[in-house]
């Protein structure tokens, strides 16, 4: 989609791994590195077309915007994929874009503290147009590194980085203007696009970490079960929050970071240890943090409607009865239809 819509000189906001699925991605939300100024991908929708299944058991093949099916539009923004019917197409608002420019800064373990607790008060307070992320890997593989893409140029992003390039000893800074496309092209990591036995949980903050949460995340990376465990972390707000948290399904508007716990292996023996790490990370930071994103879905979180969805389960449960009223649509986290009892 990147890569087409750049033919026009546009783009939406979207994710950052080239084998994410565009459906997928838009329907939990969609945030990746334009989303402070341009908001979710799911804030660019402007309509859905989608095959369902209707009272009568037949299949029905419906347009979906503000206007017609308003409902079912406002539980595609954010309501998580696969719970209403099969999307066949989707109608984006695009934006222009052409040079954009990038930054890299890379610590080493000594630095844990410093640099990440200047990175969560910097991230979310300035520029809207500059949207980062910082990845605190384990201690074994020894770096801290953090990245975002500034809509304009390089001086005016240099500028901005300042706070974070007087933090501790960083081994290496990165600041250059290029295409947008070479920009997508330098966010992909290709190792997420690789199939590997993995798990993934994740979270929302509404206010930085205290230095205890900073902390327990050092502890947890120091013990971490081989060197590819990491704690990722992007910056929200910006036009994120600019919508009501019950605008759209998407609830987490007024969250300034989305977090995500991230543990790889090799052999089937280590994956009991991997996932008990993900599980005791995700319940130690409970205390500081909110939700889960519903694109980083965790089986093992217990009311999992809750964290997803927080106050807009209700909603999304009478959405789910009006248009796939004999539960078609089951997986083993979809939305229920919701019942009236009398």
């Amino acid at each position: 989609v990147y890569n087409e819509l750049w033919k026009k000189g546009t783009t939406i906001p979207a994710g950052t791994e080239s084998s994410v699925g565009l459906v997928g991605l838009v329907l939990g939300g969609g945030i990746g590195m334009l989303s402070r100024l341009f908001g979710l991908t799911c804030d660019n929708l402007l309509e859905v077309e989608m095959a369902i299944v209707n009272e009568l058991r037949e299949v029905e093949l419906i347009k979906v915007n503000k206007n017609h099916n308003s409902d079912l539009f406002w539980a595609c923004c954010g309501g998580g994929g696969g719970n209403f019917g099969i999307v066949t197409s989707l109608t984006f608002k695009v934006q222009p874009i052409s040079k954009v420019s990038i930054f890299s800064i890379t610590w080493e373990w000594e630095d844990f503290e410093a640099a990440f607790d200047a990175w969560q008060h910097w991230a979310t307070n300035t520029d809207k147009r500059l949207t980062s992320e910082i990845e605190l890997k384990s201690k074994e593989a020894n770096q801290i590194i953090a990245q975002g893409e500034f809509v304009g140029s390089s001086f005016k992003l240099k500028e901005l980085l300042q706070p974070l390039i007087d933090v501790g000893c960083p081994k290496k800074v990165v600041i250059k203007e290029v295409s947008y496309i070479e920009a997508v092209r330098f966010f992909d990591d290709p190792s997420g696009n690789q199939p590997a036995p993995r798990k993934r949980s994740g979270s929302f903050l509404n206010k930085p970490f205290p230095k205890e949460a900073i902390l327990t995340m050092k502890h947890f990376l120091e013990n971490a079960p081989n060197e590819k465990s990491s704690i990722w972390h992007q910056s929200l707000g910006g036009a994120v929050e600019e919508v009501g948290s019950n605008e759209t399904a998407f609830y987490y508007r007024d969250a300034i970071i989305a977090q995500e716990y991230l543990a790889t292996w090799s052999h089937p023996s280590e994956e009991r240890a991997n996932i008990r790490w993900i599980e005791e990370l995700r319940n130690a930071l409970s205390r500081y943090t909110t939700g889960d994103y519903v694109n980083w879905p965790d089986r093992l979180i217990r009311d999992w409607p809750t964290a997803y969805y927080g106050e807009n389960f209700k909603k999304l449960r009478e959405v789910k009865r009006a248009y796939d009223p004999y539960n078609l649509f089951y997986f083993p986290q979809s939305i229920p239809p919701f019942i009236n009892w009398f």
